[in-house]
């Protein structure tokens, strides 16, 4: 199974689809607001943090791209959590490099406050 995958498998073991609407009209996310389109899952951070800890070890930042481009924004929250636990426990300044690297090509993704936030 891909990583995507087994990381949106645990995201949706702690989804509420309560918490999913409530998303939309939190972040904005509704027709003709500034997050438009967003998806969410209804996973709580709490969670999305566990996850990111419990797979950040398995990803190098390549293999980021699919999280930090999906649709679900639990899922690209979740990403950034695993690049910021690498990039903080990277082993020197080129590893260092390629973290900050990932995070700026995929700028675009990083679309609502809490994103830019973490």
């Amino acid at each position: 199974m891909k990583k995507y995958h087994l990381v949106l498998k645990e995201l949706r073991q702690h989804a509420s689809a309560e918490r999913a609407k409530a998303a939309i009209w939190y972040f904005k996310a509704g027709k003709g607001e500034y997050g438009e389109g967003d998806r969410f899952l209804g996973v709580p951070v709490p969670a999305q943090r566990q996850i990111a800890r419990l797979f950040a070890s398995l990803f190098r930042p390549e293999e980021l791209k699919p999280l930090l481009q999906s649709p679900y924004h639990e899922m690209r929250a979740t990403a950034l959590f695993i690049l910021i636990r690498n990039l903080n426990k990277a082993a020197d300044v080129t590893e260092e490099k390629k973290w900050v690297k990932c995070y700026l090509d995929h700028l675009p993704f990083v679309n609502n406050w809490d994103l830019v936030d973490s």
